[in-house]
């Protein structure tokens, strides 16, 4: 398998996960992500180099590399037919406040649209104007930071995790032997309130889905539906919030957040199943659950907290800590 280098930008403890010389529109929304950065090279651990939804995740196909490398080559044949290594022209514009270039990495494929569902918004895949003129004129970090997660594992696919969260175990532990081959994409749950309202007045269901860390093929169709319910709430809020209004700790989670991450996801869960979800049936859930081809983890594999849990940090099934660092709550009142 092919290891890609990857950039990660950390704004405000996200990982904002640019692969160098990519379509042209993720070079420029990454351009346009204004503000400091911190930046470092590192590696995918698992590239999917095929199109979404056509062959689910296999071990066998795409096993974790023991050993990772790092590659710095250019793979583009030159005239005479050969592979050079990468000079000084080939090498991609380097971002604005990052302190070295990147190296190369292959397209992903798109997805098929015949294999997108008829409930899915059609304007999901054509809507790049509306996405840059969103993401230009947003100058929220966090919201800005969410919208690009959203945005590039919607393209590239792979393994994404928030810079304030722990690995405790690979992430070839994260699908059991018997749902591999049905799942396409993995999330775990942040907090489960035992079938009440995680927020009373403003979200409906009793579990919220985290989104600091996930497992997914490029062009899922939920991430389609969670980028346009993302474009859609950033302009409502926008438009409802008088010049130089704070932007606050609940615009935060039903505009980008948890809230609006787990609305997609059970519109999905019901548009595949034909049954209504909203985390009930999730409640103290001890398995992993595959609802369709999205792979829900127990609450202590994502969401273990040390005051709050049913296994010690130790058992197999806590794959990641999340440490809750939240930098961003200090200018999010609320």
């Amino acid at each position: 398998m092919d290891i890609q280098e990857r950039h990660i930008c950390a704004r405000r403890g996200r990982d904002t996960r640019i692969p160098a010389g990519r379509a042209l529109h993720v070079q420029e929304l990454h351009g346009r992500y204004d503000g400091p950065f911190h930046f470092h090279t590192t590696h995918g651990e698992l590239k999917l180099t095929y199109p979404a939804m056509q062959s689910p995740f296999s071990k066998e196909n795409h096993p974790m590399p023991r050993r990772p490398k790092i590659s710095f080559r250019n793979r583009s044949p030159k005239k005479s037919g050969k592979v050079g290594r990468m000079t000084r022209k080939t090498r991609p514009r380097r971002p604005p406040g990052c302190p070295i270039s990147g190296a190369r990495s292959t397209p992903t494929g798109d997805t098929n649209a015949s294999q997108t569902p008829t409930w899915m918004p059609t304007s999901a895949t054509a809507s790049m104007g509306r996405t840059v003129d969103v993401f230009t004129n947003l100058h929220d970090p966090i919201l800005k930071a969410d919208l690009l997660c959203y945005l590039l594992m919607l393209k590239e696919g792979g393994v994404w995790a928030d810079i304030d969260v722990r690995p405790l175990q690979p992430v070839s532990k994260w699908i059991p032997e018997q749902h591999r081959g049905k799942t396409n994409l993995v999330i775990g749950i942040e907090s489960d309130h035992h079938k009440k309202s995680v927020l009373p007045g403003v979200s409906p269901h009793s579990v919220a889905l985290a989104q600091f860390a996930m497992f997914t093929k490029p062009g899922h169709p939920v991430l389609q539906v969670v980028v346009e319910r993302v474009l859609d709430n950033i302009q409502q809020l926008m438009e409802s919030k008088p010049a130089g209004a704070a932007i606050t700790f609940n615009d935060v989670m039903t505009t980008t957040g948890p809230y609006a991450w787990t609305q997609a996801f059970m519109d999905y869960f019901k548009n595949v199943t034909g049954v209504e979800h909203n985390g009930d049936e999730m409640d103290s859930m001890e398995e992993p659950r595959l609802i369709g081809d999205v792979l829900v983890l127990p609450k202590d594999s994502f969401g273990w907290l040390p005051h709050e849990h049913t296994h010690e940090i130790d058992n197999p099934i806590v794959l990641v800590q999340h440490l809750f660092i939240s930098t961003w709550r200090a200018s999010h009142p609320g």
